[in-house]
């Protein structure tokens, strides 16, 4: 993805870009998904990441550095729905499931992730101008429909593959 912008086209603080990004819950899907939010908050554009309470402490020193250096990024946090799913107890990321077969269960939690994803999406400030979510998360799919918003559908494991 190349984004290009020049002074002149710029935005005006009241119309700022705001791009929401959903990364699986996958190590080799979170890092390509961060380097993204990276390129997009160094051209100064409104970043908010949505993951779980244990994905985003893997994440959360590289936020407060950002942060710190006055990008304008955060990152926000929705409960996982393990239980509801059938997956134990704080499997939030595809390298803590048990077994291959939890992998179903996995995914039908992420499903589960679109209602409270909507109340967020409501709250968010300003609104989102765009949404990028991994392939494997196509609840995001109903959320760029419900709100009118743009969404890029993302394939971050074969970002740097030849």
């Amino acid at each position: 993805m190349y984004l290009s912008f020049h002074p002149k086209s710029m935005p005006s603080q009241e119309q700022k870009l705001h791009f929401v990004l959903f990364p699986l819950m996958a190590q080799g899907h979170m890092i390509p998904m961060m380097d993204i939010a990276k390129i997009l908050v160094q051209r100064n554009i409104i970043v908010t990441v949505v993951t779980t309470p244990h994905n985003a402490s893997r994440f959360t020193s590289i936020f407060d550095r950002y942060i710190q250096s006055g990008f304008p990024i955060r990152l926000v946090q929705v409960q996982f729905p393990c239980e509801e799913a059938g997956v134990p107890h704080g499997c939030e990321n595809l390298d803590m499931i048990p077994s291959l077969g939890t992998a179903t269960g996995f995914f039908q939690a992420t499903s589960l992730l679109q209602q409270p994803v909507e109340k967020l999406f409501q709250e968010l400030t300003p609104a989102p101008s765009c949404i990028i979510s991994d392939m494997c998360l196509p609840y995001t799919s109903h959320i760029a429909k419900i709100f009118n918003t743009p969404r890029i559908s993302f394939v971050g494991p074969s970002l740097h593959s030849r």
